[in-house]
């Protein structure tokens, strides 16, 4: 199980698990705190028992 990522902008990617893509990587910037945060999103809702690893949730 390979995972890769590609860029679509700056703090925006597709995740690919073995050349598919599967999920949304976004840079969420924080205007309250001192540090910015990831957020990953599945893009098909697939029971728990089916998602790939590490995902638990959508």
């Amino acid at each position: 199980m390979t995972y890769t990522v590609e860029q679509l902008a700056p703090g925006s990617y597709d995740v690919l698990l073995d050349g598919v893509v599967i999920a949304a990587l976004v840079r969420v910037v924080s205007r309250t705190g001192p540090s910015d945060t990831w957020q990953i999103e599945l893009l098909d809702e697939v029971p728990q028992a089916e998602r790939p690893a590490p995902f638990t949730s959508q």
